[in-house]
């Protein structure tokens, strides 16, 4: 798997490579190649193995000659932008941010109307607070109550999960500049970096969305003696009323994860440009929902996708592409 990634890394970074299997099988109705790209996230997180994942499926329906590039930029936040100005063909989002996104409000100063949905529910997506145990910290509550020089490590600025961070911290009363105020910090880095970083002694804590098998988490629980901080119930009732739902984080998801945490989070969705030809959009959606084990097989995480709930307003948060629908309506499954 290691050399996998780093192959497909390579190839996403320069945006030339083609991820994929060679094509054995196209779409009766495609006839010439296209060239399409699927907006990720950074390497060294789930989300960018996801696409390398759909990629792989979607590349053995498309006619020969076809190539998907995984960008691995931008994010929740980022990609509906991207999908919006043509800049990708399809993203990944979460429903919180797609919810934002049509409807021109938090990070988005205005509805992206060529945003639309292929499926939704790929995961579970968990706001983790993750603190090395040798800060002593057994809430976040203690992080002001204690005036503690909390070095917090963040994804970057404006994805989703940095801004939850900050959400998360201003429902205790707290902000990067009272963490810096009291001795600490919230330091923005990649996230393969983090791991090392913390390992080292040089921060106590990172929060971020997460999901099974998050190759950071990952790493990061493995080496590192790591606490899995909840969230108390009323933080939880407020960031709900922003799109995020209460969410429990599983005892034994991770190395050090001893029992269930309260949570908030939100659910990985497939976007695509609203203006993408139709025929295009039904051959991805039915490779995709009609090859569920190669997606458990890519990434532990999209176990939980339900091909046949998928195309569901509140998996989704935002109005399905035609051709997805096309297909949904075919199987019986959307009315």
């Amino acid at each position: 798997m290691r050399h996998f990634i780093t192959r497909i890394g390579i190839s996403a970074l320069l945006v030339l490579g083609v991820v994929g299997l060679s094509a054995s099988t196209s779409s009766a109705a495609l006839k010439d190649p296209v060239h399409l790209r699927i907006a990720t996230a950074g390497i060294g997180g789930g989300w960018y193995i996801y696409g390398a994942t759909f990629a792989s499926v979607m590349r053995k329906a498309l006619p020969k000659g076809s190539t998907i590039d995984v960008l691995p930029i931008a994010g929740s936040v980022g990609n509906p932008k991207l999908v919006n100005k043509g800049d990708a063909e399809f993203g990944l989002a979460q429903t919180v941010t797609g919810y934002w996104a049509t409807k021109g409000i938090e990070t988005y100063d205005e509805p992206l109307n060529n945003v639309r949905a292929i499926a939704g529910g790929f995961d579970e997506l968990w706001m983790a607070f993750i603190v090395d145990k040798k800060s002593g910290l057994m809430s976040i509550d203690e992080v002001k109550e204690k005036k503690y020089p909390l070095r917090l490590l963040t994804a970057q600025r404006g994805g989703t999960g940095e801004l939850v961070t900050r959400m998360i911290l201003g429902a205790y009363g707290m902000s990067y500049d009272s963490l810096e105020e009291a001795g600490g910090s919230a330091k923005p880095v990649p996230r393969p970096s983090v791991p090392g970083i913390i390992r080292e002694g040089k921060a106590d804590a990172y929060s971020h969305s997460i999901m099974v098998g998050h190759p950071t988490v990952v790493e990061l629980s493995t080496n590192v003696d790591v606490r899995f901080l909840p969230l108390k119930n009323d933080v939880i009732d407020e960031l709900s009323k922003t799109g995020l739902a209460p969410v429990t984080i599983p005892a034994g998801t991770f190395k050090g994860l001893d029992k269930d945490v309260p949570s908030v989070g939100s659910p990985t969705i497939l976007i695509v440009r609203a203006d993408l030809d139709e025929e295009v959009v039904y051959t991805v959606t039915k490779a995709l929902l009609e090859n569920k084990a190669a997606l458990d097989k890519g990434h532990a995480g999209l176990k939980p996708f339900d091909p046949e709930t998928a195309w569901k307003q509140e998996k989704l948060s935002v109005p399905l592409h035609p051709g997805a629908a096309r297909y949904y309506k075919e199987r019986g499954w959307m009315k």
